[in-house]
């Protein structure tokens, strides 16, 4: 026996290990065949991979491990594919309109020669000749047309603003652990020829299409209308606007006049001024602030674990020792349970 485990080479406790644990051999063969996997029977081939990471890009990640033999292939491979595809649409239109206008009218009647009640002009004449003194100064006292002064202000204030904030961020959280594990019992002379492969894929697509669209229109029509209708039948003078007539444009005054101002200072006057004042103040205010936090994360976890087991049992010399080795144990089975059973029975 020990020229034979001496002969296919390696440690006594090794080859008696191959021995045992031959799929035909009794008991540790059959139990680790078709009962529970026994770890000591096999010469174990392990490779693992782990990754963690963390990346805000679109991320490709691939790869295998395994072991390779000239007669066995045991490759795992993963791939893990994250896309992130953010499309952002922003349009923020603002349109201000304003649109201001004035009309001034006036309309005045200064008809000193058609008072009412006055049919005869007696008092016209008596009007028409009153005078009055102003710093000195003599003047006719009525029949000045009244002046106009209309005023339409406007003040306009326009304000527009438009602020926008985008927070965009994508997180990738990848997480990968990848183990094969070989473990073979037997010999290697076995003519075979296998190939495992087990494959892991993950594809993560996230596409985020964002539309923002604000309209803004802010339209104001302003218009001042003012009119003034005015029918004057005095024409009363203002005194303050007396100046005195030059003594060499006096003989150009009809004789009536050179005979008023015969000996005195005599002057002219302007009408009364009738004002109209409008204010109008508006306020254009567009605004716009928007403001937007987009966050997307994806989080990927591979965990894959891959393990094969192989039986060599192509040579011959195990197969003849194991079937030795069995009829042994048959016999020592055989000669136990007889030994039992003779003392159970008293002989």
């Amino acid at each position: 026996m020990l020229g034979f485990f001496a002969s296919i080479g390696g440690g006594v406790l090794g080859k008696f290990m191959k021995l045992m644990c031959i799929p035909y051999t009794i008991p540790l063969g059959i139990i680790n065949t078709y009962v529970y996997p026994i770890n000591i029977c096999y010469s174990e081939k392990k490779q693992d991979l782990t990754y963690e990471g963390n990346t805000e890009e679109a991320t490709v990640m691939g790869g295998r491990i395994g072991t390779q033999q000239n007669d066995l292939s045991n490759v795992s491979e993963y791939s893990n594919v994250n896309r992130n595809v953010m499309r952002i649409l922003e349009n923020n239109k603002q349109i201000s309109t304003v649109s201001a206008s004035a009309v001034n009218t006036a309309d005045i009647s200064c008809d000193f020669d058609k008072r009412e009640g006055d049919k005869d002009f007696k008092n016209m004449y008596k009007t028409a000749n009153t005078w009055r003194k102003h710093k000195g100064i003599d003047f006719s006292a009525y029949h000045c047309c009244p002046k106009v002064d209309q005023t339409g202000n406007i003040t306009i204030t326009q304000i527009s603003d438009m602020s926008s904030q985008q927070v965009n961020e994508i997180k990738n959280q990848i997480n990968t652990h990848i183990e094969n594990t070989q473990r073979e019992t037997g010999v290697g002379e076995v003519d075979m020829d296998a190939g495992v492969k087990s494959k892991n894929e993950i594809q993560n697509d996230v596409y985020k299409n964002i539309q923002n669209q604000i309209f803004q229109a802010n339209i104001q029509n302003v218009m001042i209308t003012q009119g003034l209708t005015y029918i004057d039948r005095y024409g009363m003078c203002d005194p303050k606007t007396v100046e005195e007539i030059p003594q060499n444009e006096i003989a150009n005054l009809s004789p009536e006049l050179q005979q008023a101002c015969k000996n005195k200072k005599c002057g002219y006057a302007e009408g009364k001024t009738l004002k109209q004042t409008i204010d109008i103040s508006t306020l254009s205010k567009n605004i716009i602030n928007t403001s937007a936090e987009l966050m997307i994360e994806n989080n990927s976890t591979i965990k894959q674990k891959t393990e094969v087991r192989v039986n060599r049992v192509g040579n011959y010399r195990l197969l003849v020792v194991s079937f030795l080795w069995n009829i042994i144990m048959i016999y020592l089975s055989y000669f136990i349970l007889k030994t039992i059973l003779m003392m159970a029975t008293g002989y």
